[in-house]
């Protein structure tokens, strides 16, 4: 499984905006997590890496449209 510290950083550097996920879960695992920035706050990134690199992996929607086919079933 690709954990947080190793999908972060292809996916900043692809223009999103990475955050941890508590595994198993569906929550971050920072809090205000919908402020994060890595233009304004470049080091974050490599904090979260560190703190969690374990983590899953969510990113921040915006200019980004998902749709979540978990639940689908034929």
């Amino acid at each position: 499984m690709i954990n947080f510290a190793t999908s972060a950083r292809v996916l900043s550097q692809n223009g999103y905006t990475p955050i941890p996920v508590v595994p198993g879960e569906k929550r971050p695992a920072i809090p205000k997590w919908t402020a994060v920035n890595y233009e304004h706050s470049p080091h974050l990134l490599e904090e979260f890496c560190n703190k969690h690199p374990d983590a899953s992996t969510g990113i921040l929607l915006g200019d980004v449209c998902v749709i979540d086919i978990a639940g689908l079933q034929k």
